[in-house]
């Protein structure tokens, strides 16, 4: 099941509009449980486990919708999966979803999906 999402290629285009709301809508998820939770009314002990908690799901689930369209436009460019793992770097994140804005497609693409 994994496999098949991080299958495929997707063009400059696509990542250009589809890769800012895979990188702000977990947190724009996660800002709302938080506010949900009314933390102002809470004491220390009964709320901080609860944005603990919030918080790791954000990360992960951050990390999971962030690889799946760089993964894609890494395979649109014929570079390495491996290059996902500089999501992890700070400021090596930046600059590689920089350079996968305007990287061009591998020259073998063909006709294959977007």
């Amino acid at each position: 099941m994994w496999k098949n999402i991080y299958e495929g290629r997707m063009n400059r285009s696509r990542f250009i509009l589809v890769a800012p709301v895979t990188f702000v809508f977990p947190f724009m998820v996660a800002f709302l449980i938080l506010k949900a939770c009314d933390f102002e009314h809470s004491t220390f002990e009964t709320g901080l486990p609860l944005g603990m908690l919030v918080f790791a799901v954000t990360v992960v689930v951050y990390l999971v919708l962030v690889s799946i369209p760089v993964v894609r436009r890494l395979n649109d460019a014929g570079m390495d999966r491996g290059f996902v793992g500089l999501l992890l770097i700070p400021a090596l994140n930046v600059l590689l979803l920089i350079y996968l804005m305007f990287a061009p497609r591998a020259k073998a693409h063909g006709s294959g999906e977007s």
